[in-house]
């Protein structure tokens, strides 16, 4: 059914407008990687913390892309990614040696991603629509966790402000569409509504206890005013309800407004804040065959505010943007509310006509909120920073080197401690006379 009606709806946007000139973009990325990383076991509390636990492990990822696009008013993209990650790590201790290791092809692993886009002009308005489904193996804490945000994406919300169980590949699944529109209501003014629909979660019962599922449906709605030159002020209001497997299902209201002030040709401030009701429902507990549990319920409130400084001059000289914020956030691993403060940094700088020098950091510290009644848990706090630079070889082909650093510590009971240091060098190859959307805003 679902199937039929996608079918119906790409059917009915295309009658509105021929389907043009269909161009086909196309890169691939082939590096190599190396990672240390050092964790320590779950804490317990009938003993001591088990030993801290150190692997190196060298990968080798080859990553094609395939784009097509088109170019009339309904602009149409799909897309797909695999990505093929081999893992090199040395034979283990204590390893029988009359039995022989897994090899690197027999625990490589491939994430496959799949992208549908839509866009429409009409007069004042902007519509758009995006459908995405992955399945593979991936790396809960992710290689994109460094990366600038997405596009819509708020700051703090990438997944290296969330916890994570494990630091080696899992099963996974995802997928879900969103919608939404733009329109200009009056003179200086500006509408934006969408709305959101998602699952995810580990593919058997061991990565599903390292990545619960989780179903999400969101809507937010945002309204602009331009006052003159300088100043732009908006009003925002949101909803998220979120259900994790075994977990909590919660439900967040968010209401805000913001200020976006011009200081001058190169610096941009920003506010934003306002009030978040929270409403959290935790599953029974446990009990004897034959005795049923009830479920608990928590209802709360608490503000959210962010400050962004964006520093922009020209590409001779590096661009930096500090965001600093707190407000409560949705733990994808228990379906809890933690309240989360952060901070977010990035800057970018192009010293030559050939060269991208980037620079990324967070630290964000999770304090339990809601939902956490049957366990005592403590703040956690996570951090990641990562050093990019890019050099074009030719007009088609740059190589990338990276180096970058993940650190988890936690006192709650379920959760790992770890540290990672990631050292990456990658060439990427574009099709000759294409450059495909997504691709090029990576």
């Amino acid at each position: 059914m679902i199937p039929g009606g996608a079918v119906l709806l790409a059917a009915s946007l295309f009658s509105f407008a021929p389907v043009g000139n269909v161009e086909l973009g196309a890169e691939v990325r082939a590096g190599t990687n190396w990672r240390l990383v050092q964790e320590q076991g779950l804490a317990t509390q009938e003993g001591p913390l088990p030993p801290e636990v150190i692997r190196s492990i060298g990968e080798l990822d080859l990553a094609p892309r395939l784009e097509l696009s088109n170019d009339t008013r309904l602009r149409v993209s799909l897309a797909y990614a695999p990505t093929l990650r081999v893992p090199f790590e040395p034979r283990p201790e204590g390893l029988d040696p009359r039995i022989s290791a897994p090899g690197p092809l027999q625990r490589a692993s491939l994430l496959h991603s799949l992208e549908l886009r839509l866009d429409r002009e009409l007069s004042d308005w902007t519509l758009r629509g995006r459908a995405f489904a992955t399945y593979g193996s991936m790396d809960p804490l992710g290689r994109d966790v460094f990366a600038p945000p997405r596009e819509g994406e708020r700051p703090g919300t990438s997944a290296g402000s969330q916890p994570v169980l494990r630091t080696d590949r899992i099963g996974y699944r995802s997928f879900g569409a969103s919608a939404g529109f733009t329109t200009l209501p009056w003179r200086s003014a500006t509408l934006s509504i969408d709305g959101s629909a998602s699952v995810g979660g580990g593919t058997d019962r061991e990565a599903a206890e390292v990545m619960p599922l989780q179903r999400e449906l969101g809507a937010d709605g945002r309204l602009e005013f331009q006052l003159g030159y300088e100043n732009l002020l908006g009003v925002e209001v949101s909803a998220v309800d979120s259900t994790v497997a075994e977990g909590s299902d919660a439900l967040l209201l968010r209401f805000g407004s913001s200020w976006t002030r011009i200081l001058n040709r190169f610096f941009t401030l920003r506010f934003a804040g306002g009030a978040v009701g929270a409403d959290v429902t935790t599953p029974p507990e446990p009990l004897p065959e034959g005795e049923r549990g009830s479920s608990t319920r928590a209802v709360s409130a608490a503000p959210w505010g962010q400050v962004a400084l964006e520093y922009l001059h020209s590409e001779v000289r590096p661009s930096l943007a500090l965001i600093v914020g707190a407000e409560p956030t949705i733990d994808r691993l228990r379906g809890a509310l933690d309240y989360r403060t952060f901070v977010e940094g990035r800057s970018a700088w192009s010293p030559g006509r050939d060269w991208l020098l980037g620079a990324t950091g967070q630290v964000a510290y999770l304090d339990p909120w809601l939902g956490y009644d049957d366990i005592d848990y403590e703040r956690t706090w996570i951090a990641g920073m990562a050093l990019r630079a890019d050099r074009s070889l030719t007009r088609d082909v740059t190589m990338g080197v990276v180096v970058a650093a993940a650190v988890q510590h936690s006192g709650r009971a379920d959760l790992l401690n770890f540290r990672e240091v990631v050292t990456m060098v990658e060439l990427r190859a574009v099709l000759p006379g294409s450059e495909p959307r997504a691709a090029a805003a990576r």
